[in-house]
């Protein structure tokens, strides 16, 4: 193992510190404790220093990053096909790598402790926002660092199954579903599912309505209320 791979980028951390230093190296040591023993250490690839995740809660809104997750999350959704779900074509895994950044920041972030409750209005602006792709991937993250998911939302992360109870009681249309359930549904052969997974195409119109009740532009800067039905 090269040190470099990990002291290098710690220094250039360091030789820019800011006001939340402390709090965004304690997000770090989370970090290095996966990385140490994980593929990334073994394969020679450098530990990650941003914190991307920290800063965006540390300075817009718990709904603000909400709708950022729905829409870039919605970006991808519109490019998926039957033929890639049966394949696992590039937008599947793009996707995936969306869910589980998502995961892993929420996870690092609640294992710290300083933020827990900007994650749990994330989650519940997603919940409103009827975006239980990202809306999982937030609870498993929660979940995973032993923060406190409230009961009304411990459906969406009850794995028994294949994820019996979201799939059977807590998927609506339109929505943009969580995917991996799913997923694994169809490739069993269930093709009944595939209306539960493209119940995304009428959800650009629920969340136009959303944009046009909720979102203006005020002095140049973007302006949304909270997401309270």
């Amino acid at each position: 193992m090269d040190a470099d791979h990990i002291t290098g980028p710690l220094k250039r951390l360091l030789g820019e510190p800011d006001k939340a230093i402390i709090r965004r190296l304690k997000v770090l040591e989370n970090r290095y404790t996966r990385y140490r023993s994980g593929l990334d250490i073994a394969g020679g690839l450098m530990f990650q220093v941003n914190t991307d995740f920290f800063t965006a809660l540390s300075e817009q809104t718990p709904t603000a990053i909400a709708w950022k997750m729905t829409q870039d999350a919605l970006k991808v959704f519109s490019k998926i096909s039957v033929h890639g779900l049966m394949y696992h074509d590039d937008h599947l895994r793009q996707l995936a790598v969306q869910w589980d950044q998502i995961n892993l920041n929420v996870e690092e972030i609640a294992a710290v402790g300083c933020l827990d409750d900007s994650l749990r209005e994330i989650a519940w602006n997603l919940y409103r926002l009827k975006n239980h792709f990202c809306l999982c991937a937030v609870l498993g993250g929660m979940a995973q660092a032993k923060l406190q998911v409230e009961s009304t939302l411990t459906g969406f992360v009850d794995t028994k199954q294949n994820y019996r109870q979201y799939r059977l009681q807590l998927h609506i249309e339109p929505s943009l579903p969580f995917l991996y359930p799913f997923i694994v549904e169809f490739r069993r052969g269930n093709r009944e599912v595939l209306k539960d997974i493209f119940s995304f195409f009428p959800y650009e119109q629920f969340l136009h309505v959303v944009k046009e009740d909720n979102i203006a532009y005020k002095d140049g800067k973007l302006r949304i209320k909270d997401l309270d039905s």
